[in-house]
């Protein structure tokens, strides 16, 4: 079976990630499941207006640096509910949603593509759990990254949390710009999610 293009790849992604980040982003407006809703917005527009005072000379670059720290720290521990509904929700849509669709999520449904085992099996949960627990970028954090950014917040101080939280993340990304770069240069359009995972994105 052909290998899917490099395009057809991307806009299933751009459905796939319009349609999570829209579920995600009612889910965490729902209070019994989101409790501190209301400290993170707050924690949020004080961030927003801080990065607008800087914007606007209001305040120099000490002054933000020392402020927005602090406000993205609460954005961060405030956001930790909206990290778990985010995470489980993303995990049951590209995991067991799509196992349990034969490889196929709505967005690769519509581009008439699926995915499968080296051997053009059906992957297994795990291994489809695994790989989007790496893969998968919403709002511009991993999966893997919200839930340990989640942890951190908890256990360490200010200071270390944004220096371990920046090496974790740039770590990732790095990750992140290969696989996909992988994906549109290689002949087989296999990123390094693939190769790690045995799998492959073909033709329906």
């Amino acid at each position: 079976m052909q290998e899917a293009k490099s395009y057809k790849r991307l806009c299933a992604y751009l459905v796939d990630l319009l349609l999570v980040t829209f579920v995600i982003t009612l889910t965490v407006n729902i209070r019994f499941l989101n409790p501190v809703y209301d400290k993170y917005i707050t924690a949020y527009n004080k961030y927003s207006d801080i990065n607008m005072q800087y914007i606007e000379n209001e305040i120099n670059e000490k002054e933000f640096i020392a402020k927005a720290n602090d406000a993205y720290y609460n954005v961060t521990k405030y956001g930790i509910s909206n990290n778990i509904i985010g995470s489980i929700i993303i995990l049951l849509y590209f995991g067991v949603f799509q196992k349990y669709n034969k490889g196929q999520t709505i967005g690769k449904k519509l581009m008439k593509i699926k995915i499968v085992t080296n051997e053009n099996n059906n992957p297994k949960l795990l291994t489809l759990l695994l790989r989007y627990t790496i893969l998968y970028l919403p709002q511009l954090g991993s999966v893997v990254i919200a839930i340990v950014n989640s942890i951190l917040v908890l256990l360490l101080s200010k200071n270390y949390y944004f220096m371990i939280s920046n090496i974790i993340s740039t770590i990732f990304i790095v990750f992140s710009i290969i696989s996909y770069s992988m994906i549109i240069l290689k002949k087989n359009h296999q990123g390094l999610h693939d190769i790690i995972f045995k799998t492959k994105v073909i033709n329906e």
